[in-house]
């Protein structure tokens, strides 16, 4: 249960542990001197993180240990330009994942395997249509929603509200599901594909109107909307994680982490029994204001 901060315009980075269940978080380590010009920070299992740059194409993969200590595993320039970098999943026999690259100006999609070792292997490269502004994966569960090893991956634009499902294999072979249209204008969008819980599957949010709405998977791929709510407005990072459960030593529950990088507020809250905007704060507090991302692993 840790969280990643970055801060890109003082190129500072810290690692904090989640202590307890009212969200209390520890400082591991704090980083100065990082590149400000990282646009891209992605959890890839093995090596534990990517950093990537946009406009110049440095990427470097780190591990990770348990005290917040970074260990850089190899630094090389990748092509620029890319707008999204996706952990699709992470395959069970190796830990090695597979990421997806896509630039949405151009449409140009690769997918690549990590090798553990800091280098990536080509698995596959298509068009898809241009100007998708979420790619939603949760990265860790396979079969969920598709077949045995496979992923199941959204897009989703939120100019024309164009959304399509798709399944990814570990080879990067991929299978549209859906072509369908939802509401425009969420900035947000969290998944939770374990139908085996009693949970939301999409969490929508729109950042400028405070709008929230969750929404079920169904079998023919449309949604089916479990609750509809009006939260604060301007919430920045909206995250899905575990924290320990109140009053059961070493057992954890999911939780929400909302936080407003102009206001520095955060908070914390768990995911309801019912589903939907079914959720309970158990936290407000306020941390650093201008966090860039924040990751949560």
């Amino acid at each position: 249960m840790t969280l990643l901060f970055y801060n890109r315009n003082q190129g500072k980075g810290e690692f904090y542990n989640i202590i307890d269940a009212q969200g209390n978080i520890d400082l591991l380590k704090s980083y100065s001197g990082w590149r400000k010009s990282w646009t891209h920070i992605v959890y890839s299992f093995t090596p534990s993180l990517l950093f990537y740059d946009r406009s110049g194409g440095a990427a470097e993969f780190y591990n990770l240990d348990g005290q917040g200590n970074i260990h850089l595993v190899s630094s090389t320039t990748y092509s620029t330009g890319w707008t999204h970098i996706i952990l699709v999943g992470v395959v069970r026999d190796s830990g090695f994942a597979v990421l997806l690259f896509y630039n949405a100006q151009s449409g140009d999609a690769k997918f690549y395997m990590t090798n553990g070792q800091g280098g990536i292997n080509l698995l596959s490269s298509t068009t898809f249509s241009k100007g998708w502004t979420h790619i939603i994966t949760n990265g860790y569960e396979p079969g969920a929603f598709t077949q045995e090893n496979n992923y199941l991956v959204l897009f989703y634009n939120a100019t024309s509200g164009v959304a399509q499902f798709y399944s990814v294999d570990i080879q990067g072979n991929i299978h549209q599901f859906s072509n369908d249209k939802w509401s425009t204008g969420w900035t947000h969008i969290v998944p939770h594909f374990a139908p085996s819980m009693n949970l939301f599957n999409l969490l929508f949010y729109n950042a400028n109107s405070g709008d929230a709405k969750t929404y079920y998977i169904t079998e023919n791929w449309s949604i089916s909307n479990t609750g509809s709510t009006i939260w604060a407005k301007g919430w920045t990072k909206i995250l899905l994680g575990d924290i320990p459960l109140p009053g059961e030593p070493g057992r954890t529950g999911l939780a929400l982490l909302f936080y407003n990088g102009s206001s520095g507020t955060a908070q914390f809250y768990l995911t309801g029994p019912g589903g939907g905007v079914d959720i309970s704060q158990i936290s407000n507090t306020t941390w650093s204001k201008g966090w860039s991302e924040i990751l949560w692993f």
